[in-house]
């Protein structure tokens, strides 16, 4: 009886480690690796509701109206980020609100150049308008980006100062 308890046991202990390294992410030095959350998400859709805490159960603080709209991820709970946005404003979303695509703000009236030697103006663009990060380049300081203009809302590609835009910057190619 005892034999069959210790096989038993035996069992039992090697299904545990077994799941338990299913569960808990390993570099190559068997560290404990933390799974990365975003530094920054954008809206899915035009209408957010901003919370007070991490549940439908928290009161609405504020409504977004503007989707791709950059916010910075400050915490997460389960299933909800506390974000921050380009005011300072802070608050709750529900992680299936937002999505990982790079948007960010431009802050400041700014040049948008054809190409990375900035020898070309394709355009001006005005501060609050919000443009789709392609890419990155932190040595350069410049961002890749798509941008809409004019009345058919074609889509644009240029340069921008990367210090003229809040949102995520980080390079990337």
């Amino acid at each position: 009886m005892n034999q069959l308890l210790n096989i038993g046991l035996s069992v039992a202990l090697g299904i545990f480690i077994i799941a338990s390294a299913y569960f808990i992410k390993m570099d190559s030095k068997n560290k404990i690796v933390e799974q990365k959350t975003p530094t920054f998400v954008s809206l899915k859709f035009a209408q957010t509701n901003l919370r007070t805490g991490p549940s439908t159960d928290y009161p609405i603080i504020y409504t977004y109206n503007q989707p791709q709209m950059p916010l910075k991820i400050m915490d997460s709970h389960e299933d909800w980020y506390q974000i921050m946005d380009i005011y300072g404003q802070k608050g709750w979303l529900y992680k299936n609100l937002v999505n990982t695509q790079r948007f960010a703000i431009v802050v400041a009236k700014s040049n948008i150049y054809l190409n990375t030697g900035k020898n070309k103006i394709l355009a001006i663009i005005g501060e609050f308008n919000i443009v789709k990060i392609l890419s990155c380049d932190t040595q350069l300081n410049l961002c890749k980006i798509e941008f809409s203009a004019g009345n058919n809302n074609a889509p644009f590609v240029g340069y921008i100062n990367q210090d003229n835009l809040w949102g995520d910057t980080g390079s990337s190619s």
